[in-house]
């Protein structure tokens, strides 16, 4: 049973993790003069988060 425990609190801080970044990612492209692609991955297993992946790119007008 203590297992089961940590294994929810650690799913439960790696969601948390995964949100966090989504927040940040919005937070620094969804703005006025920002043209570019932004990519978030979340690697899944089994329904657990193993892995959170994050690309930006900028499109620079000229």
């Amino acid at each position: 049973m203590r297992t089961t425990q940590m294994t929810t609190r650690s799913r439960a801080e790696k969601i948390g993790q995964a949100q966090v970044v989504l927040t940040e990612v919005l937070s620094k492209i969804a703005r006025p003069g920002y043209f570019g692609v932004a990519t978030l991955t979340v690697h899944l297993q089994d329904g657990h988060v193993q892995q959170v992946k994050v690309m930006t790119e900028k499109q620079i007008k000229v």
